[in-house]
């Protein structure tokens, strides 16, 4: 039994190897997949696996902004607090102000995209690096929800129809998912079938040729962060109108994982190499881990760890990768 065990373990290496990097994730995710069917008689049921497409959601569109701009080359640890910051401003126009929501959807994107512009003028024009600029914005971004709300959370109106965005349904396929798969293969045309998807690689691979070329490096970086905004606006929708609530804290954490997720993924941290459907599997890959941990009951705070591990390990293996080369 064991023998035949280790054969077919064997093959499934051989056949998810010639995936390179992102096979051994796949790996890796069917592995997690099965202990944690054994593990917990909770985990592989069709309520919990719902769950666990419905929580992703708003990870992975985070997570494509974070790609975007770890291909160019920079980082973005302002996310999680740009999506606490929308989340209120959300939650305010709705529920205090009343704001239709066409116009309040269209507000928060405006909103992020002005935030995610914020950051790529502290890198483009003060020569902030991108690791300092945006931690300094996820300070300034936090301390205006907070100042906001004086800590409190702000509920959606109880029939406001922006909650279907998080937990409605079609043909029992959560509607977020449906966006997400749209968002999804949409980016993925825009990077590889653009002009500007191919200055994205280039910022990463070589910014020095790019600028030789003749083309803004200045230009393209900012529409790159300004870009990124965007996608923590969508996530903020979604995962306020999951939550019902728009909290300072709402988007804690995320920052990190969605790092994670994409590194996970195959997106090379020094810049120049990814793909949005690696992104994905790493945020699965995430979001299983956390949802099996919480299932087994495991202490919040070991969950941090496991988190903080996965990170290293994902950091790690692509630098080895990199300098086998």
């Amino acid at each position: 039994m064991e023998n035949r065990m280790g054969k077919i373990l064997d093959t499934l290496r051989k056949i998810f190897g010639k995936l390179g990097p992102l096979g051994g994730v796949l790996f890796a995710n069917i592995l997690l997949i099965v202990a944690l069917s054994f593990l917990s008689p909770y985990f592989f049921t069709v309520t919990n696996i719902t769950n666990v497409f419905r929580q992703s959601a708003p990870l992975a569109t985070v997570a494509l902004g974070i790609t975007i701009v770890i291909i160019s080359g920079g980082i973005d640890l302002s996310v999680a607090a740009s999506i606490s910051l929308t989340s209120v401003l959300l939650a305010i126009f709705l529920d205090k102000l009343g704001i239709p929501l066409p116009i309040t959807i269209v507000l928060i994107f405006i909103i992020g995209v002005l935030l995610g512009l914020y950051n790529g003028v502290l890198v483009t024009i003060l020569k902030i690096p991108p690791i300092i600029a945006t931690l300094s914005s996820a300070i300034v971004f936090s301390g205006i929800a907070y100042t906001i709300t004086q800590g409190y959370s702000i509920n959606l109106p109880i029939d406001s129809a922006i909650k279907f965005l998080g937990r409605g349904k079609i043909l029992e396929i959560p509607f977020s998912i449906l966006l997400v798969v749209v968002l999804y293969y949409i980016t993925h045309l825009f990077l590889q079938n653009t002009g500007f998807g191919r200055i994205v690689y280039g910022l990463g691979g070589n910014v020095e040729a790019v600028y030789l070329s003749g083309i803004s490096v200045r230009k393209y970086t900012l529409l790159i962060y300004m870009l990124c905004g965007f996608f923590a606006a969508f996530a903020s929708i979604l995962l306020t109108a999951r939550v019902a609530n728009g909290h300072p804290n709402n988007g804690g954490g995320m920052e990190m994982d969605a790092i994670a997720a994409v590194v996970l993924g195959g997106t090379s941290i020094f810049g120049g190499m990814g793909n949005v459907w690696g992104t994905i599997i790493g945020v699965l890959t995430m979001t299983i881990i956390v949802n099996g941990l919480t299932l087994l009951n495991i202490n919040p705070y070991i969950q941090l760890i496991v988190k903080g591990l996965v990170i290293a390990a994902a950091v790690g293996v692509t630098s080895i990768r990199i300098s086998k080369k």
